[in-house]
């Protein structure tokens, strides 16, 4: 009867500690304590991973309004420099991408064509601006400022999130209310009708390197390329291990 006694005790004791350490709406669901927007730029800040090499593995998965496909690439990149992708298909190279600080290459194997462009190739397929520095941030699973103008801020029940936009943009952060680690960014532009959104997840630690996001769920919208998604996982990563590149 004692152990019994004992047990409801500490649970009860427990249940107090979770109630009097968390604060609650009216209807009893947790909300976070909100943060300044210094506070939270400053841990977005804290996220900037910089490698001088880096390499993966990563299962792909594309859709669009015309096509859903799924494919693996491995990807290399050296900072500043170039990203190279070997894209595979059922096991069979589908496409070679190389992609430096002014220049697009890409190699369809399939069908047997090739495209040599500089970044105004993506702008005008997917309705978006895009520079190498972009990519590779995109790539690293960095956070992508594009302004701090006019910030504010906010919670629900899991993240915090950093807002701030200019005359032509507005972007917008979650954080996860435990970690910090970004779990969301988006870019909005009301003029011409385009967004990105990007949302990162299943974060690993890597030594000598940082907290590296594994999993990307990716969408872009635009009047002109309608909705296209992306999921991305990344696995055998390697940084700061010199790796070949060759394209031809």
């Amino acid at each position: 009867m004692k152990t019994i006694k004992l047990i409801q005790t500490s649970i009860i004791l427990l249940l107090l500690i979770l109630v009097c350490s968390c604060k609650t709406t009216k209807n009893g669901i947790t909300t976070l304590k909100s943060k300044s927007a210094k506070f939270l730029q400053k841990k977005l800040d804290s996220q900037q991973l910089d490698a001088e090499w880096y390499s993966s593995k990563a299962k792909i998965g594309y859709r669009d309004n015309n096509q859903s496909i799924k494919f693996s690439t491995t990807i290399r990149m050296r900072k500043d420099s170039v990203i190279w992708m070997n894209v595979k298909k059922l096991g069979v190279e589908a496409a070679r991408i190389q992609i430096t600080k002014d220049s697009i290459y890409i190699i369809n194997r399939i069908d047997k064509t090739f495209i040599i462009s500089d970044f105004k190739y993506i702008e005008d397929r997917y309705s978006l601006p895009a520079n190498f520095k972009t990519l590779q941030d995109l790539l690293l699973g960095n956070p992508i400022i594009i302004t701090m103008d006019n910030k504010s801020t906010g919670t629900n029940q899991l993240n915090h999130f950093l807002k701030a936009n200019n005359d032509q943009i507005e972007n917008e952060y979650w954080l996860d209310g435990a970690t910090f680690l970004l779990s969301q960014m988006s870019f909005n532009e009301q003029e011409q009708k385009r967004s990105l959104s990007v949302e990162q997840s299943s974060y690993v630690d890597i030594s000598n390197f940082g907290t590296f996001p594994t999993e990307r769920d990716i969408q872009v919208e635009s009047r002109e390329s309608g909705i296209i998604s992306m999921s991305i996982e990344f696995s055998k990563i390697e940084i700061n291990t010199a790796k070949s590149i060759k394209f031809s």
